[in-house]
Parts: structure tokens; sequence; C-alpha cells
């Protein structure tokens, strides 16, 4: 691919423990402290990346980027187009996805999903009530793989 925005150029010396890609840039979590560095073109503040705070899993999207903070919370910054509903304070999450305009993420408790976003209530489907081991999140839907089968299951846009 191309590397016209430094994209494709990581912060040389640098070791991370995960990293997300959005539109023309990438940021990943630096594996001594757990803080974010992101490079590329920023298609958002990059000051307003969270300070002081350690990260264990990164997610991004074209507008937004979440992540996942050591104590199981979960913070979003960048496009601010998805907000955290205050019902999931004090919730431990696992493990996390963000789709174009939507986020899942897996409860650490029972690894039951919650999602909260745009296409959510669009499509008239119910994320399924099964635990699962982990998630990954497109333009208007969820897949995740569940915990007892190793079953795929997707929910979200049937128009795709």
């Amino acid at each position: 691919g191309n590397d016209l925005s430094g994209q494709a150029s990581p912060p040389a010396g640098s070791r991370f423990i995960d990293i997300a890609a959005g539109n023309f840039m990438a940021c990943g979590i630096h594996s001594d402290d757990g803080r974010i560095e992101c490079w590329g073109a920023p298609t958002f503040d990059t000051d307003a990346l969270p300070e002081g705070v350690a990260f264990t899993q990164l997610s991004m999207n074209q507008y937004d980027a979440c992540g996942l903070v050591d104590d199981g919370s979960i913070q979003c910054w960048a496009g601010n187009t998805l907000k955290i509903p205050e019902d999931w304070a004090g919730t431990a999450f696992s493990s996390l996805s963000l789709g174009s305009s939507h986020l899942c993420a897996i409860r650490e408790a029972d690894g039951r999903v919650q999602c909260v976003g745009l296409e959510l209530d669009d499509w008239g489907q119910t994320i399924p009530d099964v635990e699962f081991d982990s998630l990954a999140s497109g333009l208007g839907f969820t897949c995740g793989i569940e915990t007892e089968t190793k079953r795929l299951r997707c929910w979200g846009s049937i128009l795709l």
C-alpha cells in the first residue's frame, strides 16, 4: 500500500502490545506503560489522547478511537460520535470492537456482549445472549466467537 500520510511508518524503536488503524492513521499501546501513541495523518486531534491511563486494547474506525483501560473500563475519544452509556460505569469489560458507528464490548463477569451506537436499533436484530471470547465489528454489524461452541455468530445489518 502507500504511505502518503505516514500511516505505514510506526515510530522507530517503539514496542506495542496492541495496534489499531483508522483512516490514514494508526495507533498503538506502548508495552511499557499502556499509553497510546498515534502516527500518520490524524483524523482527530491527537492532543485529545487520554493521559495517565494504562490501556490494554485499542479499536478505531474512521471517526473514533476507544480503548480498554487496565481496570476493565472503556474510554473513547476523537470524533466523539460514540457516547459510553452511564449504565456501563462500574462494568468491567474484557474486549471491545468498534464498527463504523457502533461499539460492542464483552463483559468480564459473564462473557455477554453490550453494544452502543447508531446502527443498533436500525436493523431489528438482537445481540445473541451467549458468552463470547472475541469480537470484530464492521459497517453496521458485529461478529463474535462463542465461548462454549467456538461457533461464529453475527448480528446487525442484513442489507450488506
